[in-house]
């Protein structure tokens, strides 16, 4: 397996997302370790690795919220490493953090408005899709605080959804799920991928990247250790070493 490269036969093609050298040290801790990552094609990437390895502050990296130590951020080729989070977002890079983050005292519908309404002014046809997208169309006007977990995780992923990125970055969307909850999650983002959309997730329940995970790359002590198949990565012995924590 190869580490920070994607599909051999797109060698050529530009990048969606590229890292060089990529590193964020905190005094004297090295938490992402001169990272070069490679996104060329579109369809689901998992990101993996034990507690500490590096995914989150990655994921901060990536997304605006750290600015790194050093190294540089590409997206389509353009040199992002200095943007704002916000400036990133206008390019068509979006994201959904781990803590949900929705306004709870507004119904569902009032939510994805507030979402669509820098994007476009045909607001009410925007909000319908994104209700279809997510399947809230019977909660439209439900307000956010009466919905269970799942469903603001979903209502959070479609606002995310709502500029109608080029690749969509989602930090563990299926914490705190019930079991149905989160095969339903993996639907939804498979059909954001069979859409035409990029998807990069960082997570930590191994049975979840099965079910969605076209390509895995695997973290550990800041560096990219390795990145395959789910199958090549967990028939891996110095994966399960590590990550699945075998001897």
């Amino acid at each position: 397996m190869s580490a920070g490269t994607d599909d051999p036969g797109l060698a050529g093609s530009e990048p969606i997302l590229e890292t060089e050298n990529l590193t964020k040290q905190f005094g004297g801790l090295t938490a992402v370790d001169g990272v070069n990552y490679s996104l060329r094609s579109k369809g689901i990437r998992c990101i993996i690795g034990p507690n500490g390895a590096g995914k989150s502050t990655f994921f901060k990296l990536i997304t605006g919220r750290l600015s790194p130590t050093e190294g540089a951020i590409r997206y389509r080729g353009e040199d992002i490493t200095e943007l704002e989070p916000y400036e990133r977002v206008r390019r068509g890079l979006s994201m959904k953090f781990q803590d949900v983050s929705v306004y709870p005292d507004l119904s569902v519908r009032e939510n994805f408005r507030i979402a669509v309404q820098r994007h476009t002014s045909d607001y009410d046809d925007a909000v319908s899709d994104l209700l279809d997208v997510v399947q809230l169309q019977g909660k439209r006007d439900t307000l956010v605080g009466d919905l269970s977990h799942g469903q603001q995780q979903w209502l959070e992923i479609g606002m995310a959804t709502a500029i109608e990125p080029d690749l969509l970055l989602l930090d563990e969307p299926t914490a705190g799920m019930t079991v149905d909850e989160t095969e339903e999650t993996g639907e939804l983002i498979q059909s954001l991928a069979d859409d035409g959309m990029a998807v990069i997730v960082v997570e930590h329940d191994i049975n979840f990247v099965r079910q969605i995970a076209e390509t895995v790359t695997v973290l550990h002590n800041g560096r990219i250790f390795t990145e395959g198949s789910v199958e090549e990565v967990e028939n891996d012995e110095d994966v399960r070493r590590i990550y699945l924590g075998e001897e």
